[in-house]
């Protein structure tokens, strides 16, 4: 007997720390994630605060696209150079503009899969700043940056790097989309919010719906860029000509409409009797879907026709590697009469690379669109 209850004891004890190791396996690998590609080292206060390391500072304005363009660059440039990077945090969770114009967005970074020690307090950062050698970095001088600093080397371990820009350009930042697709996923902040946010039964129903047919995502931007002097709203003739061709080669396709105006948006297309000619299918917010939520939504489908929105960019940027996946949009984004006002943005439009090599784009501002208005960049 004295055996027996020994030999379970023995048994008893190997499964037991055999547990004990895989509990603190899965805590490593947890924190290593939490702190990011080990290609970024820790940002390091006490380091900082003798102005020995260097560091890359990102401030952010505008909605969610903004925010994640921008981020996306100061991640770029610090894995480059392998620096720390951390997001200035707006005061009071709002993400402003470059101007007193400008309108203010709520911050949203912090929802993503972005590591904590990654955000910093505006007035720290302003302190840190105050106390090394700062350079800002914009769309033009990125490039000369980032290239003169990797050949200086250890030369530039006490600057801090600023980048407070649009960074609307595939070249700042696609080397890194694998792991930008880590950063920018939602999937655990979904997660832990179900049922927090509006009516569950509706996301989960729309959400299969999605995944189970050869689903587009259509993005119609209007809020406000009605009435905007410089961002005006694509026309409904753009969407026209994006569901003909996406209709040619899915033939398939079920439309699932996106829109900050969701019931005017409705009405336009129910107008032209586009809900007669094809399986579109309307999103609606009031069911208390957060902004984020139809984010997440929106990258569930196989395909995308977006407008000259960086909110949707995102969503068809992050998803659209898929197998077979295609995504329409518009170029040139706006109409010549948006960029009076701002000509250097002209010139950036159409020097800087927007979108993949892959995505179908048409020209959202021809007086006939149609097949011949759609060409492959």
């Amino acid at each position: 007997m004295a055996f027996l209850a020994s030999n379970k004891l023995h048994r008893w004890f190997r499964g037991s720390v055999f547990l004990f190791l895989i509990v603190i396996l899965t805590l490593l690998l947890r924190f290593t994630s939490e702190l990011g590609f080990q290609s970024i080292q820790k940002y390091d206060m006490e380091s900082q605060n003798s102005s020995t390391q260097g560091a890359v500072q990102v401030l952010t304005w505008g909605g969610v696209g903004n925010q994640l363009f921008m981020y996306a660059a100061g991640y770029a440039f610090a894995r480059s150079l392998q620096l720390p990077v951390v997001i200035v945090l707006p005061p009071e969770g709002v993400s402003g503009g470059p101007s007193s114009n400008a309108s203010s967005r709520q911050f949203l970074l912090t929802f993503f899969n972005i590591p904590p020690s990654q955000f910093l307090e505006y007035k720290t950062s302003s302190d840190l700043r105050s106390k090394s050698r700062t350079v800002r970095i914009n769309e033009l001088n990125f490039h000369a940056n980032l290239n003169g600093t990797v050949a200086q080397g250890k030369s530039n371990e006490r600057k801090t790097f600023i980048f407070y820009d649009n960074f609307q350009s595939l070249t700042f930042f696609d080397n890194f989309r694998p792991e930008l697709k880590v950063l920018f996923s939602l999937e655990n902040h979904i997660k832990n919010t179900k049922g927090e946010y509006g009516n569950v039964i509706y996301f989960e129903e729309l959400l299969e719906n999605i995944q189970s047919t050869e689903s587009i995502g259509v993005h119609v931007r209007r809020g406000d860029y009605v009435g905007s002097d410089d961002h005006t709203p694509l026309p409904m003739s753009y969407y026209l000509a994006a569901m003909k061709k996406m209709t040619t080669i899915k033939a398939n396709a079920r439309f699932f409409l996106f829109s900050d105006s969701i019931a005017s948006v409705e009405g336009e297309f129910r107008k032209l009797n586009l809900t007669q000619k094809y399986p579109v299918r309307f999103v609606y917010g009031k069911y208390g879907m957060t902004t984020l939520q139809e984010f997440y939504l929106m990258g569930k489908c196989k395909n995308f026709i977006i407008p000259n929105s960086t909110y949707s960019w995102w969503v068809a940027y992050l998803h659209s590697s898929r197998e077979k996946a295609v995504v329409i949009a518009p170029f040139p984004r706006f109409p010549e009469s948006d960029f009076k006002k701002n000509p250097n943005r002209k010139n950036l439009e159409r020097k800087l690379q927007l979108y993949p090599s892959k995505w179908i784009l048409i020209n959202p501002w021809s007086q006939s669109l149609n097949t011949t208005s759609i060409y492959s960049k």
